[in-house]
């Protein structure tokens, strides 16, 4: 069983931003109790369906906890903002355990109305100039 230290660990790990231990338990006793998802007001399918819910969005208070969420309205919120944690148009950060440093960055565009990872690294500077060059290269304007 995975105690409620752990799962508060992994929450921050993705991304949740935290201002104190106690607010964690806070955060962690509500997504527990959770039996309706505070969007749609839909039950929960299993416990695998809810999910805590925070922004991604560095304009919008980035990290910090807004909802527990069923998981289509988690996917449907997720949609990232173009500049992403990078605060580079096209360049999005994803936490991996399996990567030495804990995430790697994607370099995405829209092409035809949907969007498409180009090139993936752990390494921010070579993939931001590879970014640059191949948006030249491609005539491509976000």
């Amino acid at each position: 069983m995975t105690s409620r230290a752990q799962v508060i660990s992994c929450w921050r790990q993705k991304g949740l931003i935290l201002n104190s231990k106690e607010e964690g338990y806070e955060i962690y006793d509500r997504y527990i109790n959770s039996t309706h998802c505070e969007k749609c007001g839909n039950r929960y399918k299993s416990i695998r369906n809810r999910h805590m819910d925070h922004s991604h969005d560095i304009h919008d208070k980035y990290g910090y906890f807004r909802n527990v969420l069923c998981a289509s309205c988690n996917q449907k919120r997720c949609k990232l903002p173009k500049d992403n944690t990078s605060g580079y148009m096209g360049i999005y950060k994803h936490y991996d355990k399996k990567c030495k440093q804990g995430f790697y960055w994607d370099f995405s565009v829209t092409l035809n109305g949907k969007q498409k990872t180009i090139k993936s690294s752990i390494d921010f500077e070579y993939l931001k100039d590879f970014a640059e060059n191949w948006k030249v290269e491609n005539k491509y304007s976000d």
